[in-house]
Order: structure tokens, then C-alpha cells, then sequence
């Protein structure tokens, strides 16, 4: 009896860099991640995670219920402008007023923008040590999908990595808050985002 090569064990299937395979594999390992159309990935789980997710409501900030009183406050935003299509994402430091703008081509999305300027912030920030940081974001997908142990986005497990790298010596708060409500540096972060 012969069977397919690219079946395996329990009736998965293998990777035999031919065929299909092969070409993905290549575009993988040559393409940009800003050149690529989409970053779905098989599921993978993570259950620990060292950083933790606050979505407080917007009534929490009206009645300024949310404190920021971390040693690092940074604030990021993704957009998408309507008319050109072109995707762009920025990190605004706070603490050292600092900020970093990442165009990213028309492939994007605006939720890959906004997961996108965290993990840039995350990154940004590797060289800290022993300090609490805060991430602030307006996108309740993206901290959503941050917090989720299910990954099936390249994007998001790239972002997951750096938060753990950056909460192995910091203690890390990713908080949601809310879009175009005068939240000063949220405004920045926005501005230099479009």
C-alpha cells in the first residue's frame, strides 16, 4: 500500500517542503512581515503569561477611577487612512516624551497596526529593568486578543514574545483606553499613528 508523503501520524498533515509547502515556506522566510497580506498561523496556546490586561470601562475613566502611576507610561495606536489605504502605527513614551511612528504599507489592517505599536513599544522598552510600565491602547481587539491563550496570529505571538521578554525583569500592565476622549497622550499617540 502507498501512501501520501504528506500525511502522517493520527492523519495530520506533515511538512515536506515540496509542492505548495515549499513556496510558503520561501515567501515566509523572504517576504517583510509589512509586505505580507495576512499572519494567520495554526493555533497555539499560551496559558502563563508574566503581563496583565486591564479593560476598564469607559465610565472607570470619566470618574478617573484608573490611575496612571507607573514609572513608564506609553501610549500606541495603529490607523488606516480611508482614502489612501496606507496603515501606519505609533508609540508615544510619555516619560520621556518620546515618539516613534511606523509606516506599514497598505496590507495591513488596522487591528495588525494596532498589535503592531504594542509589541514595537514592548520592544522599544527591552533595555529596562525593575520599573512598572503601563501600555496604553484604545483597541480593545488587540488587548483581547493579547490576553487570549489561543494565538492565530504570527502578529500577536510576535507581541506575546516581547511582553514576556520585557515583564521578565519589569512588572507590565497592557491597559484599554478609550479612543477620542482627550486623554492627552492617547491624542499623540493617535496623531502621529494616521
Amino acid at each position: 500500500m502507498h501512501l501520501n508523503k504528506n500525511i502522517s501520524i493520527n492523519s495530520q498533515w506533515a511538512q515536506t517542503l515540496c509542492g505548495h509547502t515549499k513556496i510558503d515556506n520561501k515567501l515566509a522566510t523572504n517576504v517583510p512581515f509589512s509586505k505580507m497580506r495576512g499572519d494567520k498561523i495554526s493555533p497555539k496556546y499560551v496559558f502563563d503569561k508574566n503581563y496583565t490586561v486591564f479593560l476598564p470601562s469607559r465610565d472607570n475613566w470619566s470618574t478617573q477611577n484608573v490611575r496612571l502611576t507607573d514609572d513608564i507610561i506609553c501610549f500606541t495606536d495603529g490607523s488606516k487612512h480611508p482614502g489612501l489605504g496606507q496603515t501606519g502605527a505609533s508609540v508615544y513614551n510619555q516619560t520621556t516624551n518620546k515618539v516613534y511612528m511606523f509606516p506599514l504599507d497598505t496590507y495591513k489592517t488596522v487591528f495588525q497596526a494596532e498589535v503592531y505599536a504594542i509589541c514595537a513599544c514592548a520592544k522599544t522598552l527591552l533595555m529596562e529593568s525593575e520599573a512598572s510600565i503601563a501600555i496604553c491602547s484604545d483597541s480593545q481587539a488587540a488587548l483581547m486578543a493579547l490576553r487570549s491563550s489561543k494565538i492565530t496570529s504570527s502578529l500577536v505571538a510576535e507581541t506575546i514574545k516581547a511582553l514576556t521578554e520585557l515583564s521578565m525583569f519589569n512588572s507590565i500592565r497592557l491597559l484599554w483606553i478609550p479612543g477620542h476622549s482627550d486623554i492627552p497622550g492617547n491624542e499623540t499617540a493617535d496623531q502621529f499613528a494616521k
